[in-house]
């Protein structure tokens, strides 16, 4: 309710080709977000969870490129950090089975 009120005297309805764009970017939400549910069922919830936060890294790095967004330096290291724990993830997770099998 308080959204819709800060919202509403600059709202603007879509426009024909919007609703198609609504459309897919809803079906592609739909299916990540159903792969990802997925992919918990099926691995372990340790290695899959970090993945999560790939996310925020997909967001930044577009919106560097399609609305020429800045990255300041926090969210430069941020991205780094998160980058850097999945591939420690990886390369941590495929030592770890090889060690037990």
């Amino acid at each position: 309710p308080v959204t819709f009120t800060l919202a509403y005297p600059h709202w603007v309805w879509p426009q024909g080709s919007d609703f198609l764009f609504l459309a897919i970017m809803g079906a592609a939400t739909h299916c990540a977000q159903y792969f990802f549910t997925m992919a918990y069922k099926k691995g372990p919830m340790g290695e899959i969870s970090i993945y999560n936060y790939l996310t925020v890294v997909l967001s930044v790095v577009l919106g560097f490129i399609f609305w020429d967004e800045t990255i300041s330096l926090i969210a430069f290291f941020g991205i780094l950090i998160i980058i850097l724990s999945a591939i420690l993830n990886q390369l941590y997770g495929a030592k770890s089975k090889k060690k037990h099998l």
